[in-house]
């Protein structure tokens, strides 16, 4: 059997490569008969969001941009190299070529926030290929842990996702908001299931990490922006500690802006997780950096709410029992943490998982 998986496997961003790689891989070494890859989907929106900007502005706007523009050029080849020698891809293909280039017994439109009308909507157009609209044949369409990033559909794009999600056999969410809003929808159930990054304990993902040069040190690992509450959270830690603070960035920005020589940019995905390995203490703001400082059990901090989609960190601290991580007045981050608990509840969704897939694709 072949299984196409669709998911935002060419982001620049590591939750994003390394979920799609989790799936893909979990599926293939847990079935003999399966062979799944990953749909290499070329949509316009991600594709442009990501790509090099031509320089404007003011001769110093140029400057700062051409400097942007050499570390983004890095960055992306770093994630191009990890897509492909660590992905199975299918033949390349976008909106135009998407149905005549598939051809899976099982199609599976994967984790990450794909069912979010934001990050698939380009203000020209919602992509209905995340929603697998190009598979005729409903009895072969699923969903694994699909994520739609907020809790209710607005109103204008209701009878939209009503039509697409009406079409699958089968549907697992990431989020319990999400098993709220399939009933809503279709008056069904779907099922929740965790991402694929958690299918994998820390011994899976030491394999692939690459141990930094840095040693001693707490991660701040920023998505979408640092908020003073954040920052003032780490420094006040590291302080205390008598560690360094390391800063992993989302977007590139100067190092004197946030005033630490230890800020980093344009790391390979193997460096991402060996930054999270090999931390003392970890405080986010993301999603997959809870996902991975839950993986490597260590010490963390969570904001919530410090933008729009961050209550899928809630939501996952929530079902591991670990609601006591997030940033608050006095947080402790040597509060103890019940491991055992929390590696027997991802060890029953793992199992929960692979129960799934076995009817699903068998």
């Amino acid at each position: 059997m072949k299984v196409g998986i669709i998911t935002f496997h060419r982001a620049r961003n590591y939750g994003a490569v390394l979920q799609a790689y989790a799936l893909m891989t979990f599926i293939n070494e847990n079935f003999d008969d399966v062979i799944a890859e990953i749909i290499d989907y070329r949509s316009y929106y991600i594709e442009d969001f990501y790509k090099i900007r031509k320089l404007t502005g003011s001769f110093w706007r140029k400057i700062l941009q051409k400097i942007k523009n050499i570390k983004y050029e890095s960055r992306n080849k770093h994630f191009q190299k990890f897509i492909d020698s660590r992905l199975v891809l299918s033949k390349k293909c976008d909106r135009d070529n998407i149905v005549d280039i598939c051809d899976y017994d099982r199609y599976i439109s994967g984790s990450d926030m794909i069912w979010h009308w934001h990050t698939t909507d380009s203000g020209e157009y919602f992509d209905e290929n995340y929603f697998l609209n190009f598979v005729k044949n409903n009895n072969i369409k699923l969903s694994y842990a699909a994520s739609f990033g907020f809790d209710q559909i607005p109103d204008k794009y209701f009878d939209f996702y009503k039509r697409m999600l009406g079409s699958y056999s089968r549907i697992s969410v990431r989020e319990e908001s999400g098993i709220k809003i399939i009933k809503k929808l279709l008056q069904k159930n779907a099922q929740a299931n965790i991402d694929p990054t958690l299918l994998f304990d820390k011994s899976r993902w030491k394999k692939i990490a690459v141990k930094p040069k840095k040693t001693r040190y707490l991660l701040l690992y920023e998505v979408g922006g640092i908020s003073e509450n954040l920052m003032n959270c780490a420094k006040r830690i590291a302080k205390e500690k008598k560690i360094e603070l390391i800063i992993l960035c989302s977007e590139f920005m100067p190092k004197l802006y946030y005033k630490n020589k230890n800020v980093f940019f344009g790391y390979t995905p193997e460096e991402f997780l060996g930054w999270f390995e090999n931390a003392e203490y970890i405080v986010t703001n993301s999603f997959h950096g809870t996902a991975f400082s839950v993986i490597f059990h260590k010490c963390f901090l969570v904001e919530i709410n410090a933008w729009e989609r961050n209550n899928r960190a809630y939501e996952l601290m929530k079902k591991i029992g670990a609601e006591d991580r997030v940033i608050g007045d006095g947080s402790d981050i040597d509060a103890s943490i019940n491991w055992k608990n929390i590696d027997k509840v991802l060890c029953e969704e793992r199992e929960k998982t692979l129960k799934f897939l076995k009817e699903s694709l068998c």
